[in-house]
């Protein structure tokens, strides 16, 4: 190929061992998704340019950097659901000991008052109870990833100048 074409059309993604694709079959059909490692989800009609040396170093990189995170999905999932099923407990528990003695009914179509199954009650009432209060108790926070490094410097100064405070001020 000669340097004008390859600078016009690029380089062949097609040959290219920095894209793939992917074939699922479920049972609405088949689905394809392809990407490249270089370019990331902005794979499209216009091919990368770079050469061979950029192409591998580049590749590489973004490849291991998406398989450790592949991998890395999911560490530490089934330590949060079990803390999560066990606040989950821990409010039901405290709900259904906060009715005491009393019935929750639920009018029905003919007018008559019919007592609710406490169980199901429990279940949805705790996920809305849940839902609301860790809203209110741990608001997310929108810090930058900027402001958060100069947080951690700052406290990691604090604690470095801590150690010698007290042979410096008498």
């Amino acid at each position: 190929m000669n340097p004008i074409d390859w600078i016009k059309n690029g380089s062949d993604c097609e040959k290219c061992k920095w894209c793939w694709d992917s074939c699922t079959s479920n049972e609405n059909g088949t689905e394809w998704d392809c990407g490249c490692y270089i370019k990331g989800d902005a794979f499209g009609d216009i091919p990368c340019r770079l050469i061979n040396p950029f192409k591998f170093v580049v590749g590489t990189l973004r490849k291991k950097k998406e398989t450790y995170y592949f991998a890395h999905e999911y560490d530490g999932f089934g330590e949060w659901y079990e803390e999560d099923q066990a606040k989950t407990k821990a409010m039901r528990e405290a709900l259904k000991n906060s009715l005491d003695d009393r019935v929750i009914t639920f009018k029905g179509l003919d007018n008559t008052l019919h007592e609710c199954n406490l169980d199901s009650f429990l279940d949805d009432f705790t996920w809305k109870v849940r839902d609301k209060y860790e809203y209110v108790a741990h608001p997310f926070d929108n810090k930058s990833l900027r402001q958060e490094w100069k947080e951690l410097i700052a406290k990691t100064l604090n604690r470095f100048i801590g150690i010698f405070k007290p042979y410096l001020c008498k």
